[in-house]
């Protein structure tokens, strides 16, 4: 999976009109993916076209992407913009979970098909410069989310 991603400080007024408070801004783009392995749903079925998307999160914040339905090569170009405060960045992980829906009507509230995962270490991507990340995403088989 090849993500983009950019970092870099803001600052931010409180609501008083107090001191500023340091912000981080995390920019990822989910682009896309290659060689999905995709889990068939019984030995002699045909699999159901596939619904991919990924989730983002970092912390407690997440994003979805929209879904794909390339099993060979999906692509996305979604962005997930996070702020979170620059006191807490280090040690923090943007998390990426691959799933496949199994229909274009499902949610994350949905029983989906974890495909795999993989982190980036936020105070490992280079500050005011984007770049390029390809994650290996770790295998799973037929486990549920």
């Amino acid at each position: 999976e090849e993500m983009s991603t950019d970092r870099d400080q803001s600052h931010r007024e409180n609501a008083e009109g107090g001191p500023k408070k340091r912000k981080s801004v995390v920019d990822c783009m989910v682009v896309d993916a290659s060689e999905v392995n995709i889990p068939s749903s019984g030995f002699f079925s045909k699999s159901p076209p596939p619904f991919l998307f990924v989730r983002v999160s970092l912390g407690k914040l997440e994003m979805v992407t929209s879904i794909s339905q390339d099993a060979s090569n999906p692509i996305w170009n979604d962005d997930a913009t996070f702020l979170i405060p620059s006191s807490s960045i280090d040690n923090q992980l943007v998390r990426f979970e691959l799933f496949n829906a199994g229909n274009a009507n499902q949610t994350m509230d949905s029983i989906c098909t974890l495909i795999g995962k993989g982190n980036v270490k936020v105070d490992k991507i280079p500050k005011d410069s984007p770049k390029e990340f390809i994650i290996d995403l770790m295998k799973f088989s037929q486990q549920k989310k």
